[in-house]
């Protein structure tokens, strides 16, 4: 198992899946701000000393720390980077989620004919790896809708509403929420 110095903070030398998942936790509880040197500090890390799945998940955690702090400059590059990384790697849902962070920025920035697009994109990715009956790609759909009726695309809406309300029923029955 491969281990790093300490980080800044001065903690024991730690694996490197312990230290994405340690970085994990400050972003939950301490918020991105507190989070963004440590996912950093992977990313920086040289050749040799992190996997490449590894930094290609701390830089898809940069760009969505960026993008919570409204710099979108920024987190467009690393989420882009992120995306052709994980895509290089073949780590499909890694992909799809820095995919979705980057459908939210341009969402974000007003741009609803590129956030249809990365939507899109996503949810191809999500059914072909997960299967049409998952959570994320019923959510997936979700997030296409609305962004085709920010585009004014009522009829493609209305129907891929309909299709995101039928699998949600189907997965999780009359009790869930999004069944009613």
């Amino acid at each position: 198992m491969l281990t790093v110095a300490p980080s800044s903070a001065g903690q024991e030398d730690l694996s490197i899946s312990m230290r994405l998942e340690r970085s994990e936790q400050v972003y939950r509880t301490q918020g991105p701000e507190a989070a963004l040197p440590e996912f950093q500090m992977l990313a920086e890390l040289p050749e040799g000393e992190v996997d490449k799945a590894s930094r290609a998940i701390a830089i898809g955690f940069i760009g969505e720390i960026h993008w919570r702090l409204g710099h979108y400059e920024q987190a467009r590059h690393e989420l882009e980077r992120a995306v052709e990384m994980k895509r290089k790697l073949g780590a499909r849902l890694q992909e799809g989620k820095a995919l979705n962070v980057l459908g939210l920025l341009f969402w974000d920035l007003g741009d609803y004919e590129q956030a249809c697009q990365t939507y899109t994109d996503v949810l191809r990715l999500r059914r072909r790896s997960l299967g049409g009956k998952h959570p994320l790609v019923v959510c997936d759909m979700h997030n296409l809708a609305t962004a085709l009726r920010a585009r004014g695309a009522s009829d493609a809406t209305l129907e891929l509403l309909r299709e995101a309300e039928r699998v949600s029923h189907e997965v999780h029955g009359d009790r869930h929420p999004a069944s009613f």
